[in-house]
């Protein structure tokens, strides 16, 4: 699970004008933790960031899921024979 950064940087350009503070001030988050998140190339959203945006949608009326990437289920095999 990440977060569609392009997204949620519109959310925040909606609701907050652009502005890291407000936005980060609006998910109860460090604005240092809101930034690193949506700014650098290799970070992924943690829980504590997923849960707060999250919350925020739900406060808003908003859909979750249309900031929120859900990868396809991965399927595993248990057994020591491979062919099952």
């Amino acid at each position: 699970m990440d977060i569609i950064k392009s997204k949620v940087l519109e959310l925040m350009e909606e609701y907050c004008n652009g502005n890291y503070n407000a936005f980060a001030r609006e998910l109860n988050l460090n604005v240092a933790h809101v930034h690193r998140t949506l700014t650098k190339e290799n970070s992924k959203a943690g829980a504590k960031f997923l849960g707060a945006l999250m919350v925020f949608c739900e406060k808003n009326n908003l859909n979750y899921k249309d900031y929120i990437f859900f990868p396809e289920a991965l399927t595993a095999c248990n057994t020591k024979d491979k062919s099952a």
